[in-house]
């Protein structure tokens, strides 16, 4: 998770009470906030960029953060501002309304009974509009949705720059995942008309000149493909674009390029701490989304610079409904009182559980046997009842919850299989073999291809796999003891290997059996079909089984030179010496004696 580095004195500007970076940090441990430590920060202003660079005392900035002006070598091209006690919290996702300044004091104040109840924001009018080209919503573009704002009245200063900054960037982590979901752009209001187009454009019908960050200075006018090739942060999400033959694109209707989202701004809309007012757009897929990521930074800007005005932005869809935004209006839900003493295991009365949410920065009207809650627009994390328990937990202080006895009491105990598999591993490494554990998932190339094996229907797949290389749940272990083998061909021989672990199918009432699987290997100049069979003999004695081998060939193995392991009449596993082919195609120099069994067919591990 990042790390964020917010000034003591600039969080204390907003709190309204003077607290020391000790007592902070408890009221950080009981509202919910991370913190990684507290340390001292020097800070430089880049002549070149303007942009203030931080580093932990005693050591200084090598460069700058922003333009990469080598500090080191161009000692006049910067000027040191005082030393800083700075406060490192680790962000969480869950409450993106902390991420800044502004924001944590406005928790603090209520956690303190500093301030109560919901903080009242009043949007106007702009009569600023955004207009949205049909072709975002096709199969040649994407990002359809977009949600704006003005901000007028801005003062702006080092540390309020440094810190909106910051917040655009952490909620492009959070709520954004990465800009994928949510990119954000502020823009100089100065700079713009009232008139902006929201449009999926060509390469060749547009260049500007991207804004100079990240190490990136461009000072021509470039394409969007050049910006995607050339540029620092264009070469880091140009993954986003893959595959889209059109680029969004803000510009106004004067042709002033606002940005390419999710990828970069223009360096004609730059803010600077000269900017007066601010044009904010959030672009997505989705209206919810982009509406909560805008109404964090308006607010959080609102709370930081009470002087400033939050203003209404149209927004024209094609062929669909005008939206204004953003919208500041609070949601309401309902809380039901015995339900939330319940949860929290505290006997607390409705005015309690009211004060509670007072103080956690909700309204809250009591009903009776519940109360009526209205959300702030900030709170992007609040989705049912649950959210508005653990708050109220939170306010009433966990270090004031009285401990319970529990109702009833279990034992735990190993289970039957565990117990098994662990006499199973101890018998394995008594015979000199090392353990190794795999994942369960894998792919039908590196569990049948690389075998030569067919792929059968019963295997497990896996919808939306992260990767190509996790589509299925395993059904055997050879391939993946194989892998490791290959994967470690410089050390020393002999080798000898083995793991235990549950493989699945799907049955045949399209369920999924899950079982244990015993796969073992030698690897030596001269490992044969003897030296593993000698091993799975000494297996079958510790698992108390009769069995045989029967002679049967497979694509894998040598021809001649593997069977089938049987107990009874059921098949239960096999037995070989890899085929000199498998092993050329892993890498693998040496012979390699293996065998598997289905420990669970055997009847000494139930389920």
């Amino acid at each position: 998770m990042p790390v964020v580095g917010i000034p003591v004195s600039y969080l204390q500007r907003f709190v309204g009470k003077e607290l020391k970076a000790e007592e902070l940090i408890d009221i950080f441990h009981q509202i919910g906030i991370s913190i990684d430590g507290v340390d001292t920060a020097v800070r430089f202003v880049c002549s070149s960029c303007g942009e203030i660079t931080e580093a932990l005392a005693p050591s200084q900035p090598q460069q700058c953060e922003n333009c990469r002006k080598d500090f080191v070598k161009a000692q006049a091209d910067y000027s040191a501002l005082p030393q800083v006690e700075m406060l490192r919290l680790e962000l969480l996702a869950n409450r993106p309304d902390n991420f800044d300044a502004a924001g944590i004091a406005r928790s603090i104040r209520g956690y303190l009974g500093l301030a109560r109840g919901l903080i009242s924001y009043s949007v106007k009018k702009s009569g600023y509009e955004v207009t949205v080209d049909q072709k975002l919503s096709s199969p040649d573009s994407y990002r359809p949705k977009i949600a704006c704002a003005v901000v007028t009245g801005v003062t702006l200063d080092d540390e309020t720059v440094k810190s909106v900054m910051k917040l655009q960037e952490n909620l492009h982590w959070a709520l954004g995942r990465n800009r994928k979901f949510a990119a954000i752009g502020l823009y100089d209001l100065a700079t713009i008309s009232t008139k902006v187009h929201y449009r999926a454009m060509a390469d060749n019908e547009i260049s500007f000149v991207p804004l100079a960050c990240g190490g990136s200075v461009i000072t021509e006018a470039i394409s969007p493909k050049q910006i995607l090739s050339q540029h620092g942060k264009g070469k880091a999400f140009a993954y986003l674009l893959e595959g889209f033959r059109r680029f969004p694109l803000l510009v106004d209707d004067r042709g002033v390029v606002l940005s390419m989202p999710p990828i970069i701004n223009s360096q004609q809309t730059r803010v600077t701490k000269e900017t007066k007012g601010f044009f904010i757009d959030v672009t997505g897929f989705t209206q919810d989304t982009v509406n909560k990521v805008l109404n964090i930074i308006v607010t959080s800007l609102k709370d930081s610079m009470p002087s400033c005005e939050i203003n209404a932005v149209t927004v024209r869809y094609p062929e669909g409904p005008v939206v204004v935004t953003p919208s500041v209006e609070p949601e309401k839900f309902t809380l039901d009182y015995s339900r939330c003493a319940s949860l929290i295991g505290c006997d607390m009365d409705g005015a309690t559980i009211v004060d509670c949410l007072r103080r956690m920065r909700f309204d809250a009207v009591d009903k009776g046997d519940h109360c009526d809650v209205l959300v702030p627009c900030f709170r992007a994390d609040i989705r049912h009842e649950q959210d508005f328990i653990e708050d109220v937990a939170i306010a009433y202080g966990y270090r004031n919850l009285k401990p319970k006895e529990i109702s009833s009491f279990t034992a735990g105990a190993i289970l039957p299989k565990e117990i098994k598999k662990q006499q199973l591993r101890e018998a394995m490494v008594s015979m000199g073999f090392l353990e190794i554990v795999t994942i369960m998932l894998t792919s039908e190339q590196r569990q049948y291809a690389a075998l030569g094996l067919s792929v059968p229907d019963n295997r497990v797949i896996i919808d939306n796999p992260i990767s190509t290389d996790q589509t299925m749940v395993r059904m055997e272990l050879t391939a993946g003891l194989l892998e490791i083998i290959a994967a470690n061909t410089s050390n020393e021989l002999p080798q000898r290997l083995f793991e235990t672990g549950e493989v699945a199918h799907v049955n045949a009432q399209c369920g999924v059996d899950e079982s244990v699987a015993l796969c073992a290997a030698v690897v030596d100049f001269r490992a044969g079909f003897s030296d593993i069979k000698a091993v799975l003999k000494n297996c079958m004695y510790e698992l108390g089984c009769d069995w045989s081998l029967e002679a049967r060939d497979y694509p894998f193995c040598l021809a001649g030179r593997s069977a089938a392991i049987m107990a009874g009449a059921v098949y239960v596993g096999y037995i070989g010496e890899v085929h000199p082919k498998i092993l050329d195609a892993m890498g693998i120099p040496n012979p390699t004696a293996i065998f598997e069994i289905d420990v669970t067919k055997l009847g000494v591990i139930a389920g």
